[in-house]
């Protein structure tokens, strides 16, 4: 998707999520980066498709983070 369709999805969830702002990062990278990621906040060192880390409760803006191997969720 372009990017543009992807924000304007992205916008539409955050919107319907809640009324107040919240704010979200989201990495798109390839399988060597996810598999980096993968192996230091997980212990399993192999690539995957989609990674996901919650801010913490105390954080009433951010959601958190996501990062998105396009090589292997393509």
């Amino acid at each position: 998707l372009p990017i543009k369709q992807v924000r304007e999805a992205l916008t539409k969830l955050l919107d319907a999520y809640s009324p107040s702002p919240k704010e979200i990062s989201i990495l798109l990278t390839t399988d060597e980066r996810i598999q980096a990621l993968n192996r230091d906040f997980r212990a399993v060192d192999e690539p995957t498709d989609v990674l996901s880390f919650p801010s913490p409760p105390t954080d009433d803006y951010s959601l958190g983070d996501v990062a998105v191997s396009v090589d292997t969720a393509a």
